[in-house]
């Protein structure tokens, strides 16, 4: 029996190595997981408000074959950047070709957990960005509309959770 491709496009519910992967993540920065667990209950909560299920699209631009000769790649994670998730394929497609991005862009359904963990592990990212749908980016703006968490901003829910301040 072949997977159902809708099931793998609609996966809505986090699973429990999602979260783990983030309270291990959140622990290994000094955030035990009673603190961390409320702080991503009430996220993935917001998500799922707006719309979003917890599985996201990002993708990445490849260079183009010969800018890979000319110029040296610089190291991943060192420019400071925002991560930005779509909730379908066809928008972050959509997304990189309005914006009309070099390279070919590589999508890759990746978790909500592992984006807060990436931008825990990473001081590089800034912040995620999951946007809206359907996509509109403001004149003048650079990045779409969508619900945007930043790092400070998840570090200070977990301190302020630490320290038993109401969510």
């Amino acid at each position: 029996m072949q997977p159902s491709y809708r099931k793998w496009q609609s996966k809505s519910v986090p699973s429990s190595d999602e979260q783990a992967l983030f309270l291990g993540t959140a622990s290994q920065h000094g955030y035990p997981a009673e603190v961390a667990l409320p702080i991503y209950t009430q996220l993935v909560a917001t998500l799922r408000e707006r719309g979003h299920g917890s599985a996201l699209y990002v993708y990445r631009v490849d260079e183009h074959e010969g800018e890979r000769e000319r110029a040296p790649a610089p190291p991943p994670f060192t420019r400071p950047r925002t991560l930005l998730a779509f909730a379908t394929a066809d928008t972050a497609l959509g997304f990189a070709q309005r914006m009309r991005l070099r390279g070919r862009p590589r999508l890759r359904c990746i978790a909500f957990a592992t984006l807060l963990a990436v931008m825990l592990q990473h001081p590089s990212i800034r912040a995620v960005l999951v946007v809206d749908e359907p996509l509109v980016i403001p004149a003048g703006q650079h990045f779409p509309t969508g619900y945007m968490i930043s790092r400070t901003d998840l570090h200070e829910m977990l301190k302020g959770a630490a320290h038993g301040e109401p969510l």
